[in-house]
C-alpha cells in the first residue's frame, strides 16, 4: 500500500523501483527539523529519490518550515540541510482517529541530493506477505539517545499484522527503542543475506504506551 500510494502521485511518477541497495548502507536516512511556532521538533526519514523523501503523517503536519539533512548526527547550525518545498500528508491520516493508520507523508524537497546515495527499493506487496511473527527488520531512527540525535541502527523483530480501518498496520508492543525522534524512519526487510533490503514503512511511536507500528 505504501508503495501504491508513491505512485499515485504525479510528482513522483518518475520514482524508479529498479535499483538495490547494499546491505548496511543507509546514507538516504534523513533528520528532519519542523519549526511549530517557533519551536523546533526533530522527525527521521528516509529519502525515495533525491528530491522526494518519506516520513511520519504527524512530522509533517501543522509546521511553518521544514528542512532535512541526510548528516549522521543533528547539526542545526552547520552540515547540508535543504528546505522542504511542499509536503503531503495521506488525506486518510487524522491524529485523533486514525492511530497509526495512515501516518506518512512525502516532502517535495527545494533541492535534490546526490543521484550517488543508496536510494531505498520499495517492497511489493508480495514482498510484505513474506512478513510472519518473529521476522527480522531494521529501523533507522534519529530519536536522542544520550543527548544526542544521531542516526541510529535498531534491529527488531515483526509482530504482527493487524489493521486500522483498511491501512495495514504491523505492530510491536513495548518496543524498548523507540525514543522521541524516531518516528518517520525507514523499516527494512532482507529476505535474504544476498537480497537488497526492501523498504517496506515507515514508523511511528506512541511515548505514551511504548508501542511502535508501521504504516505499510
Amino acid at each position: 500500500m505504501l508503495r501504491a500510494w508513491i505512485v499515485l502521485l504525479g510528482w513522483v511518477l518518475s520514482l524508479s523501483f529498479a535499483g538495490a541497495v547494499s546491505a548496511g548502507t543507509y546514507d538516504a536516512s534523513l533528520i528532519i527539523e519542523l519549526n511549530r511556532d517557533g519551536a523546533i521538533f526533530t522527525c527521521s526519514g528516509v529519502l525515495v529519490s533525491p528530491n522526494v523523501a518519506l516520513t511520519a503523517g504527524h512530522c509533517a503536519e501543522d509546521t511553518d518550515s521544514i528542512r532535512v539533512s541526510t548528516a549522521l548526527d543533528y547539526l542545526p547550525n552547520s552540515g547540508h540541510w535543504i528546505a522542504v518545498a511542499r509536503s503531503l500528508v495521506h488525506r486518510e491520516y487524522s491524529p485523533d482517529a486514525s492511530l497509526y493508520g495512515s501516518d506518512v507523508a512525502l516532502l517535495k524537497l527545494r533541492e535534490s541530493f546526490p543521484s550517488t546515495l543508496h536510494y531505498p527499493q520499495l517492497a511489493r506487496s508480495t514482498d510484505d506477505s513474506a512478513l510472519t511473527s518473529g521476522t527480522h527488520l531494521i529501523r533507522i531512527g534519529y530519536g536522542g539517545r544520550n543527548d544526542q540525535n544521531r542516526r541510529t541502527i535498531i534491529e527488531t523483530l515483526f509482530k504482527t499484522w493487524s489493521h486500522v480501518g483498511y491501512d495495514p498496520i504491523a505492530g510491536q508492543n513495548e518496543d524498548p527503542h523507540a525514543v522521541n525522534g524516531d518516528s518517520g524512519g525507514p523499516v527494512y526487510f532482507q529476505p535474504t543475506s544476498s537480497a537488497p533490503l526492501l523498504l517496506v514503512g515507515i514508523h511511528s511511536t506512541w511515548t505514551e504506551t511504548s508501542n511502535t507500528a508501521y504504516f505499510s
